[in-house]
């Protein structure tokens, strides 16, 4: 009986073996498919889930919208048709959007993530900033996807986003090694 299920789960997998883990992000392919399938219906309005995604972001941790000039002293609402808003919250979700198309491509998921870091090291953004950003952003995929977002969708968007955090904190206790004046937390 084993064998008539793996088999089954075979064919409709596509030929793909759907619970494997990944060696180099832990994923199964199910769960890939599970962040594939909830991405391809949040970047159906990609800019304004962004917007609404941040928005979320501002309100859940206002300490962390100090790091933004343009957005520092305004309320979160009020960002709604700030260009500047509409602008990074654009790169934010492309940069998600980057994280879900290399899904199978660990190595190039890894440089994306570490030049992400680098970049952001600069700005005094830290990897408690990351964090604070996705927990808010499964927040955000439960409410703005409803009954689409399933347990699954949510552990699996959990789990990429562990893998993600890890790669950006080791990128920035680099930087912070190579630069001992500038705390990493």
């Amino acid at each position: 009986m084993g064998l008539v299920v793996s088999t089954v789960q075979y064919i409709f997998g596509g030929g793909r073996d759907m619970d494997t883990p990944d060696k180099a992000t832990g994923l199964t392919e199910r769960q890939k498919d599970a962040i594939r399938t909830s991405w391809a219906l949040v970047s159906l309005d990609l800019k304004g889930n962004g917007v609404n995604f941040l928005i979320k972001f501002f309100k859940d941790y206002p300490e962390d919208k100090t790091f933004f000039e343009a957005f520092k002293d305004k309320k979160p609402e009020e960002l709604r048709d700030n260009p500047k808003m509409r602008a990074h919250a654009s790169i934010v979700m492309h940069a998600l959007t980057s994280v879900v198309d290399n899904l199978d491509d660990p190595e190039c998921l890894i440089d994306i993530l570490q030049r992400n870091a680098q970049s952001h090291f600069g700005r005094n953004i830290r990897i408690k900033q990351y964090k604070d950003l996705f927990e808010t952003f499964v927040r955000y995929l439960q409410e703005a996807l409803g009954d689409k977002c399933t347990e699954l969708t949510k552990t699996s968007w959990e789990k990429a986003l562990v893998v993600v955090i890890s790669v950006i904190g080791n990128e920035m206790t680099a930087l912070s090694n190579a630069d001992k004046k500038i705390p990493v937390k």
